[in-house]
């Protein structure tokens, strides 16, 4: 199986369980909601995960629900080519442990993201 197939095998029961999406997912919601939540928030990194969680939040307490969509999207591939599919999901799962767990600020993690 290619490794593209084993990641997408793994993220979508992570998208579907979890209600757990990146930004380069394309995500989408109504205008309503999107004001409702206060947008997204103006962070050098992690903003896209922050929006999500926030909208998770709400839809769990409120019964609401995230949809997975059927579609598909496309977004550039560059630094999973240059990083390879492995390494790029550890330092993916490491930025986002160092932020929810960590307390690390999305400055610290965009200046070790382009460094």
């Amino acid at each position: 199986m290619a490794p593209v197939s084993i990641f997408l095998i793994c993220a979508y029961p992570r998208c579907m369980k979890w209600l757990c999406s990146y930004g380069d997912q394309a995500l989408a919601m109504r205008k309503s909601a999107y004001k409702s939540i206060g947008g997204v928030r103006n962070l050098k990194m992690m903003e896209d995960f922050e929006m999500v969680s926030r909208v998770r939040r709400i839809a769990l307490a409120s019964g609401g629900r995230i949809e997975i969509l059927p579609d598909k999207a496309k977004c550039s591939a560059r630094r999973w080519e240059k990083n390879g599919i492995v390494r790029n999901s550890i330092l993916n799962w490491t930025f986002v442990a160092a932020y929810v767990w960590g307390g690390i600020s999305p400055d610290k993690i965009f200046e070790y993201y382009y460094r």
